[in-house]
Formats: structure tokens, C-alpha cells, sequence
């Protein structure tokens, strides 16, 4: 009868020429640096290679009196690559500049400004009131003594692709919608842009994303006893916030574009004019790009994290003479 030595023995050797097998095929594929890549994954030096991912960088956001928010390329003669529109309106309301109002037994204007502040005219001179639209919501100030001041403050957040112009979403009071919600109750997934064919797709993966802060401030005077509106004025303004995309960002250089920082920005703020001129050629403007309606706010990059405000009123005196 055989023993257990002779009957462990061939199992042995039989174990270990098959886990000698299963280590060969093993190294022999993890050898291959093509195998090593994880399907679907997405290569971002390539994309960096092709620009896509810097495009945040190249653009200009500006915001007009109608309440959208334009996208406009620096590098690409101003042109505009995306456009959304921000609710519920214009940045500017008013029917308050059409009523009278007695002080100190004078006739005068009151007028709404986008600050929040209010002005009076009295037919020859403008001076500040020294309260505001939220001073108006908070207090129990009185024009007289038969109008009541209701309204409020509403904020609406938006998400917008850089690359792309899609509307990510959109939040109100009321909740929030993502883009699939969006395309299937208003037929669209984003703006219309110029000069493509189709419409991109914002991809996540990739992409940056533009947070738009909206704040509305609207104010209203009904007379106390009827319950008739006597006047009202809504004001708004938009904040902005970049968020980039780390994840595909390993081979991206540290610093902006030449072309890029070369580049300083005039604003004709009624016309809705903003050229780009060039720093290194004193007078020479590269791009001139015109809105429909007065620019009230623009930002472009800081540095590869974050956006700065411009000053629209810098070289406006410039731009008039030329």
C-alpha cells in the first residue's frame, strides 16, 4: 500500500509547475504597458495638447443690462462662444422714475441704480437717498403714510460648461433642474452659439464649470388701502465662481497664455462695446466685439485658479477718442 510521502509527493511537484504556469501568463501581461491603461479613462495630456482644457483661461465673461451671460475668446478676435440667459430678467426694472414724490414741499424723481442705491432728481441735480433697496425690505420706512413696501431677495445659482455654454443646471427657490431635466421641459440643452453646426457636450470628465450667483432685489409700493401697486424696481447682479478640473490638469503649465497676458481689455459700458487691446503695441486694438445691450460686469482669468473682476472704467476716456 503507498504511503503518504509517496502520494504527497506528485502533488507537489504537479502544484507547483501549475503555479509556476499561472505566474509566467500573469508577468507576461502585466508586462505589457498597453494593457496597463484602464479603459475609459480619458487622456488629458492629450486633450490639454488640443486646447480644450485651457479654454477657460482665453475667455472674457460679461454681463449685459438684459441679464445674460456671455462668454467671448480672447485669443480668437472677441469672438463669442457662448451666451446664457439668467432669470427673471433684466438687471434693471423700474416704473418708480415715473412717479412724483413731495420733499420738503418740492416735486421730485426717484430713480433705482444697480448698487442697490437710490437717487432723487429734482430736475437740475441728482443726489444719493441715503437708504437702499434693502434698507426699503428691512425697515418700516414709509414714503407716506397710506403706501405699504413689500418685495424681497431672490438668488439663483447656475452651472454652465466653459468649453461647451451647456446649462448644467439651474437652481431657485422652487428647487433645481439638471440638463436632462432642462433639455426634455425647454427642447435645448444650451445657448445657441455662432459658427457651430452642432451642439457640444458638456463632458464632466474634462470640462471646467462656471458657477453663476444671480441676486434679485425687487421692490414694490402698494397703496395701504386698496391694495393698487404704485410703483416698483428690481435690481440684480451676478457673482462669479470657476471651478477647474484637476484631475486632467498634471500636464498643464503653470502661467496663462502669452496672448492671453498680453492682452488689456477697454469698455465702452452704454454701447456695450469691449475691445481688446494690446499691451505690447500701445493703441492697437486687436478685437472690438459689440453687445446689444450696456455691459454691467466682465471677469478673466487671474491665474490658473480663479477669475478677477475687470475694471470697466479704465481707458474708457481712450476708447472715446479712438
Amino acid at each position: 500500500m503507498p504511503t503518504f510521502s509517496t502520494l504527497i509527493g506528485p502533488l507537489l511537484v504537479a502544484g507547483t509547475i501549475l503555479l509556476g504556469a499561472a505566474g509566467s501568463t500573469g508577468e507576461s501581461a502585466t508586462s505589457d504597458p498597453d494593457r496597463l491603461q484602464t479603459a475609459g479613462l480619458p487622456n488629458c495630456n492629450d486633450d490639454l495638447a488640443k486646447g480644450g482644457r485651457d479654454v477657460s483661461d482665453r475667455l472674457l465673461y460679461v454681463t449685459t443690462l438684459d441679464g445674460r451671460m456671455s462668454a467671448l475668446d480672447m485669443t480668437d478676435g472677441g469672438a463669442l462662444r457662448w451666451s446664457v440667459e439668467t432669470g427673471p430678467g433684466s438687471l434693471l426694472s423700474s416704473s418708480i422714475h415715473r412717479l412724483e414724490l413731495t420733499n420738503n414741499g418740492k416735486w421730485v424723481r426717484m430713480i433705482p441704480s444697480l448698487s442697490g442705491g437710490l437717487y432723487k432728481f429734482d430736475g437740475e441735480t441728482v443726489e444719493p437717498i441715503p437708504f437702499s433697496a434693502e434698507d426699503l425690505l428691512r425697515s418700516s420706512f414709509k414714503f407716506s403714510d397710506d403706501l405699504v413696501i413689500s418685495g424681497g431677495k431672490e438668488t439663483r445659482s447656475y452651472g454652465v460648461s466653459t468649453r461647451t455654454g451647456q446649462l448644467i443646471y439651474e437652481c431657485t427657490m422652487n428647487g433645481c433642474r439638471n440638463a436632462t431635466q432642462i433639455l426634455e421641459e425647454e427642447g435645448k440643452s444650451g445657448p445657441v452659439r455662432e459658427g457651430m453646426e452642432r451642439v457640444l457636450e458638456h463632458d464632466p470628465l474634462l470640462d471646467d464649470v462656471v458657477v453663476i450667483r444671480r441676486q434679485t432685489q425687487t421692490v414694490r409700493a402698494v397703496e395701504s388701502r386698496t391694495g393698487n401697486e404704485r410703483w416698483n424696481f428690481s435690481i440684480g447682479h451676478h457673482e462669479l465662481e470657476m471651478l477647474k478640473n484637476e484631475d486632467c490638469r498634471q500636464g498643464s503649465k503653470e502661467g496663462l497664455d502669452a496672448a492671453v497676458l498680453d492682452l488689456e481689455l477697454r469698455v465702452v459700458i452704454p454701447e456695450g462695446v469691449v475691445c481688446g487691446v494690446s499691451k505690447s503695441t500701445p493703441g492697437v486694438v486687436l478685437w472690438r466685439h459689440k453687445f446689444d445691450h450696456p455691459i454691467v460686469s466682465a471677469w478673466r482669468a487671474k491665474d490658473r485658479n480663479g477669475l478677477m473682476s475687470v475694471d470697466l472704467f479704465r481707458g474708457a476716456e481712450w476708447l472715446w477718442n479712438n
